[in-house]
């Protein structure tokens, strides 16, 4: 089982994180989304209704890391509504979403508790969420993400909230090993201590 390491919050990966083939080495779609929805609190107030995004672009390139949550007061019954083509792919999902299947039974484990903390803290707080750090995954490896996660209007008091954001994830290059095992073609004695 994999689990998340320096989990929510950590310093972006730096140099050493390499992109997985055919994916771009960005991790910034999640402050692109901020932005956008920042955008729309200025046109429309706080948080945004629905209606101020405009859903269709949700499956053209410039939303291909963006989702829409539809947030229960149960966090097991929150679905995702909509997301683009590269989320899907990231985190192994259909390409259009399952709206019957809960989303924590679609997500990868790892990310579950990423999304739940996520949807959870933008409701609450009615303001944009950012969560970034390295997961360790079950085959040694390591992956870095960064999310965000964003409030939208859809009717005072209802139990039911929704949620915009964005997701992005890319492979750890492993650490470069201190020192290198001695070629056993050398003698012992010719080895420095």
């Amino acid at each position: 089982m994999a689990e998340t390491v320096a989990f929510p919050v950590q310093p972006d990966p730096g140099p050493d994180a390499a992109p997985r083939p055919g994916q771009k080495a960005e991790l910034r779609e999640a402050e692109r989304a901020i932005k956008h929805w920042n955008m729309k609190v200025v046109q429309f107030g706080s948080p945004p209704p629905l209606m101020a995004f405009e859903l269709s672009q949700m499956l053209k390139r410039d939303w291909a890391y963006r989702f829409l949550i539809s947030a229960d007061a149960m966090v097991e019954n929150h679905a995702f509504l909509l997301y683009g083509s590269r989320f899907a792919t990231l985190l192994d999902l259909p390409q259009l979403p399952a709206r019957d299947t809960p989303m924590m039974e679609q997500l990868p484990e790892r990310y579950r508790p990423l999304f739940a903390q996520g949807c959870e803290e933008a409701t609450q707080r009615k303001n944009p969420v950012r969560l970034n750090g390295i997961c360790a995954l079950e085959n040694g490896g390591r992956e870095a993400y960064r999310a965000s996660f964003m409030p939208v209007a859809i009717r005072p008091n209802s139990l039911t909230q929704l949620v915009y954001g964005a997701f992005n994830c890319r492979l750890l290059r492993p650490k470069p090993a201190l020192s290198r095992p001695p070629d056993p073609a050398t003698p012992a004695d010719a080895i420095e201590e």
